[in-house]
C-alpha cells in the first residue's frame, strides 16, 4: 500500500525511491481507482499549489485537473461532504464553467456545498461559502428545505456565535422591528449590531451607523 499522509515532509522514500505527496496518490489510485479518500487528497495537494491553478495530474494514463479529481471522489461517495465543499472552493478556478458534471448531473458552486450540507449540516466553512454565494433575495435547497440568506446566516451563528461579520450580515438582514431567534434567544436588529460591537470593539463598521 503506498502512503498517502505525509508528516511535515514534501517527500517519503519507499523502498529506496523517493516520492511526492501526489505521486503516493497517484500510485494508490494506479492500484485501486474507486477510493474517495485518495481522489480527494490528490485534488488537495493540487489546491495547495502555488501559483499555477490549472495543474494537472496524470493516473493510469489520463490527466485530471484538481476539479476532475474532487469529482471521482464525490461520484465515488456521494456523501463524502468535504470532498464537495473543496469542490466548491478549489474546482471551479480550472474550468470555464458555471457548473460540472457529476455521475450526469450538473451543479453549480453552491449546490455543491449544499450536497456538503446535506451530509454535514454542522460544517460552519459550508454555511460561510453557501452565504457568500448567494444574494440577499435568493434561496438555497438543502435536503428538500429552502433556505434564505438570512437563514444561513444564523445556521452560522448557531455553530459559532463569537462570529462578528456574521451578526453585522444578519443586522444588515433586518429591518427596524424585525426579530430572529439565534439558538433560542430571540434578537433584534439592535440586539445584533450589539453582540457584533460587544464581540470585536476594534472592527471597523466605516461610516455605517446603527439605526435607532
Amino acid at each position: 500500500h503506498y502512503i498517502c499522509t505525509f508528516v511535515d515532509k514534501p517527500t517519503l522514500m519507499i523502498n529506496g525511491k523517493e516520492y511526492t505527496h501526489a505521486q503516493c496518490c497517484i500510485k494508490a489510485l494506479e492500484i485501486d481507482s474507486d477510493t474517495p479518500e485518495t481522489w480527494s487528497c490528490l485534488a488537495d495537494t493540487l489546491a495547495n499549489t502555488v501559483g499555477n491553478v490549472k495543474d494537472t495530474v496524470t493516473v493510469s494514463g489520463k490527466v485530471y485537473t484538481k476539479a476532475e479529481c474532487y469529482i471521482k471522489a464525490v461520484e465515488c461517495d456521494s456523501y463524502n461532504g468535504e470532498a464537495w465543499y473543496k469542490l466548491s472552493v478549489h474546482g471551479f478556478w480550472d474550468i470555464d464553467s458555471t457548473s460540472v458534471s457529476v455521475d450526469g448531473n450538473l451543479y453549480t458552486e453552491r449546490e455543491c456545498v449544499a450536497k456538503c450540507l446535506e451530509v454535514c449540516d454542522n460544517n460552519r466553512d459550508a454555511w460561510v461559502r453557501v452565504t457568500d454565494l448567494m444574494q440577499a433575495n435568493e434561496t438555497v435547497t438543502i435536503d428538500g428545505e429552502d433556505f434564505t440568506r438570512q437563514q444561513c446566516t444564523i445556521k452560522i451563528l448557531e455553530l459559532n456565535d463569537e462570529d462578528t461579520l456574521s451578526w453585522r450580515d444578519l443586522a444588515d438582514s433586518m429591518q427596524d422591528g424585525d426579530t430572529v431567534i439565534v439558538d433560542d434567544v430571540q434578537y433584534t436588529r439592535e440586539k445584533c449590531y450589539k453582540r457584533a460591537d460587544g464581540i470585536d470593539d476594534d472592527y471597523d463598521y466605516g461610516d455605517e451607523e446603527d439605526e435607532d
